[in-house]
């Protein structure tokens, strides 16, 4: 009974996860449905933005800065450390029971998601379209009326306010750092203010939490790290892009139950050592699972699958393995 309540838990909030993701895929249709593009003209921003700033200042996203993430954990806790894409993550040392993994052939790696016993749910996703520019950000839209907005135009005006294609961490960088109280709504501010409200937007919705903090990542991997909370679950959500490989690029997922001794877990994304004490050593099957990804041979992961098998993972895990080792 436990089991099948936790599998049901996990396939509502990887729906959520899978829709977040596909959400960051399909931005330029569905951030500004409720703006025309013209509004973010000169000439049209003072009055536009008035209405914008008091629409951003009634969302509760959009009103968490940046700031520098702690040095130490309040409570730290030991966990587990993974390699995944080189990127250390922060495991929590518990009971798994499902372990799926999907091969993305375009980026040549895997995504990797994580149910436990106790409800925690990691997902390590491929996002390769996080730091492609897009010409056009309000791509996709309508007109109420149902036409669809001049391109031209659109593209146009993507050009004047970045300066050419722009992509995601680019729009989002300097929002990190500014509140809707902080856009003045002045006509000779107009460029940097219009570029800024756009990241701000982006901040306030299509999240399944309300963000509690956010912290910016720099060095070696370039993003940000969002904390949030639901009434059952906080919630870690990371964007990370290879400073020197902007193509490759990350979304990873966190969502841990709210009375779990783990919760700090997700601040230390990157630097898992600093996220409290490491686990004197892995389990098999982390341990293998590593192995696997690092080597990619057939003989990895069916030394991974029958570690697995005696380990309580589900069907689907064990499928998902087992398709990996028929494509090889």
């Amino acid at each position: 009974m436990l089991k099948t309540k936790n599998n049901l838990i996990f396939i509502v909030i990887f729906i959520c996860i899978i829709a977040l993701s596909v959400y960051y895929k399909t931005q330029q249709a569905q951030l500004f449905s409720a703006e025309d593009p013209i509004n973010y003209l000169q000439n049209n921003w003072p009055q536009a933005c008035q209405k914008i700033r008091a629409d951003l200042l009634k969302e509760s996203n959009s009103l968490v800065k940046a700031t520098p993430p702690p040095s130490r954990p309040t409570n730290p806790s030991t966990n587990w450390s993974f390699n995944w894409n080189g990127i250390q993550i922060p495991l929590p040392p518990i009971s798994y029971n499902e372990l799926i993994i999907n091969r993305v052939y375009k980026q040549q790696g895997f995504d990797i998601f994580l149910t436990a016993d106790d409800g925690t749910i990691i997902s390590l996703y491929n996002d390769d379209n996080f730091t492609k520019p897009m010409e056009n950000v309000f791509g996709g839209l309508q007109n109420i009326d149902g036409k669809p907005l001049k391109e031209d135009q659109d593209r146009e005006i993507t050009y004047t306010l970045f300066g050419g294609p722009v992509s995601i961490p680019d729009i989002m960088r300097p929002a990190l750092h500014q509140m809707p109280q902080d856009l003045t709504c002045k006509s000779e501010a107009w460029k940097k203010e219009a570029s800024i409200s756009i990241g701000l937007i982006l901040l306030a919705v299509a999240r399944p939490f309300q963000i509690e903090t956010i912290h910016e990542v720099k060095g070696g991997y370039e993003g940000w790290i969002e904390k949030g909370k639901t009434e059952t679950h906080t919630h870690w959500k990371a964007f990370l892009y290879d400073s020197k490989k902007p193509d490759n690029s990350w979304d990873i997922s966190m969502i841990i139950p709210k009375d779990s001794p783990h919760l700090e877990l997700g601040l230390f994304l990157v630097e898992p050592t600093r996220g409290g004490l490491l686990a004197p050593q892995n389990p098999l099957w982390l341990k293998q699972l590593n192995q696997a990804l690092q080597h990619n041979t057939p003989q990895k992961w069916q030394t991974l699958l029958k570690t697995m098998q005696t380990n309580s993972f589900g069907n689907k895990s064990l499928k998902s393995v087992q398709t990996i080792i028929q494509e090889l």
